[in-house]
């Protein structure tokens, strides 16, 4: 139910951004519809052969166009998710455009997908429905892990196999909405333009909010979170301004990945003092990838700063409870001052950023960990800062899973610094 609530909050927030977005698509859908309107009047096959004897050139050229700016949607709108999660700036025609940029392999999932879709359908609806929530994913692994058309599916199919059921019910809550909708404007506004244009539009209304759901999934088990958060060139900027920048970004998306987290167990404290002394442990894990990436490019370029790297870093540390004053909260410090003092966060500190550095050092270019020794021990700096805060942890599998996500995720996107 908070997921239903918090996806339409969201669209509601952000309904201008969405509706420009949509707004091409809603008018070459609306204008194919009207083309075809004629049909409904149409009894005999001679005139449904005059029809499109006259017509098929323009509803060929409508159809090619609708074609094109549905798949450039499918694709923006996965960018547009991304771009106001992370509090990034782009224009709804930027992220048609990006959406366009991969045409091709959404255009071959959207194929495969339908096709397969379609069977579960003809088999009394619902098997289509759980086909189509499995399949929720595709575009998501094609837009922000630049996988093939094949990878992406068998990705989406993998990454849902444990939300399957809890997806169904969503996909078929929408789903229902959105033909009661139709069926009530098709009953009140006489068949004509206002009624095509009415129904494209409540379709997308419903669209987003469920696509945000199948969002905050992908970003829980994936490493999405971090791959459009921009390019980071550094070169206008000094190095440590650059890597301050990052270092927001990337507090920004793990706050929320540690909160979803907790969520997918069944952990809905946010005031305590465990949770927010966790969640200051989860901030240090942040810009210890920040602090390594630091170190890995000065020893690349031969810099020697200590006086001035001390003094950086402590002013991550003031980042990581004082936050950004935006996205990223305080931390009352007073409400986990007892547990700072009975523990030993500086060791914590020495230990995230030297395992980090050893990490960054050995990873590959696709960051795959080539050691599994310091990749259990980097997945074991994230699971004891969730499992304090969820408490007994009945399935540690699934807890890896989404670790290994993350970590993914965090090192793709220090590697594009470094």
């Amino acid at each position: 139910m908070n997921q239903f609530k918090s996806a339409w909050q969201f669209a509601f927030v952000n309904w201008k951004f969405f509706l420009m977005l949509a707004l091409p698509v809603i008018a070459i859908e609306s204008l194919a519809s009207y083309l075809v309107m004629p049909l409904s009047g149409l009894t005999q096959p001679e005139d449904f052969f005059d029809f499109f004897q006259a017509n098929s050139l323009i509803i060929a050229m409508v159809g090619i166009v609708g074609l094109i700016l549905q798949i450039s949607f499918l694709g923006g709108l996965w960018v547009g998710y991304m771009s106001i999660d992370t509090g990034k700036n782009i224009s709804p025609i930027a992220a048609l455009q990006v959406g366009f940029s991969k045409f091709l392999p959404l255009f071959g999932a959207y194929i495969i997908v339908t096709m397969v879709s379609a069977l579960g359908f003809l088999m009394l609806i619902l098997p289509g429905i759980y086909l189509t929530a499995r399949f929720g994913l595709v575009a998501a692994q094609i837009m922000f892990e630049d996988n093939k058309v094949f990878e992406s599916i068998g990705a989406s199919w993998e990454k849902t196999d444990e939300y399957g059921s809890k997806l169904f019910m969503f996909t078929l809550v929408f789903v229902v909405l959105i033909f009661l909708t139709a069926l009530l404007l098709s009953s009140i506004i006489p068949e004509g333009i206002v009624q095509i244009v009415l129904l494209a539009l409540t379709e997308y209304i419903f669209v987003i909010p469920l696509g945000y759901i199948y969002f905050t999934l992908y970003k829980s088990v994936s490493s999405g979170g971090y791959l459009n958060l921009g390019e980071a060139s550094i070169v206008d900027k000094s190095l440590k301004e650059e890597l301050i920048e990052s270092a927001n970004n990337m507090m920004k998306v793990d706050d929320d990945q540690f909160d979803l987290i907790l969520e997918n167990f069944g952990c809905s404290d946010r005031s305590s003092a465990s949770y927010l002394f966790n969640k200051y442990k989860y901030r240090v894990i942040s810009f210890s990838y920040i602090v390594a990436a630091y170190i890995i490019k000065t020893k690349e370029k031969d810099i020697d700063d200590q006086d001035g790297f001390d003094d950086w870093k402590e002013e991550l540390q003031i980042l990581a409870i004082q936050g950004n004053g935006k996205e990223i909260p305080k931390i009352d410090i007073d409400t986990i001052k007892p547990l700072l003092e009975k523990s030993e966060i500086e060791d914590f500190h020495k230990s995230c950023i030297e395992l980090i550095v050893l990490h960054l050092s050995t990873v590959s270019d696709k960051g795959s960990g080539k050691h599994q020794e310091i990749g259990m021990n980097l997945y074991g700096l994230y699971v004891e800062c969730l499992s304090e805060t969820i408490g007994e942890i009945d399935d540690m599998e699934r807890l890896i899973m989404h670790v290994s996500g993350h970590v993914r995720g965090q090192t793709n996107f220090i590697k594009k610094l470094i």
